[in-house]
């Protein structure tokens, strides 16, 4: 893993599609639904939300595991 992502997009729950229909520049809140531009399925932003937490955790966790994994092969060789 050589860098950390600036961000990380909302994923569809149903069809891990990127693309929704929003208008340009809107944040949707907390709560609302959106659909997917992709499958056309309803999304609960509080949920993709949620995911998107769980996945950008998962990330810096391993990312954290292989610099000290390549700290620790270089403080022993």
């Amino acid at each position: 893993m050589a860098e950390l992502p600036d961000k990380i997009l909302l994923k569809c729950v149903f069809c891990m599609s990127k693309k929704f229909e929003t208008p340009e520049g809107y944040e949707p809140q907390n709560g609302e639904l959106i659909r997917c531009a992709n499958c056309g399925r309803m999304n609960d932003v509080s949920s993709l939300v949620a995911v998107a937490h769980d996945e950008s955790r998962d990330i810096a966790t391993g990312f954290v595991a292989d610099e000290v994994e390549k700290m620790l092969k270089k403080a022993f060789k």
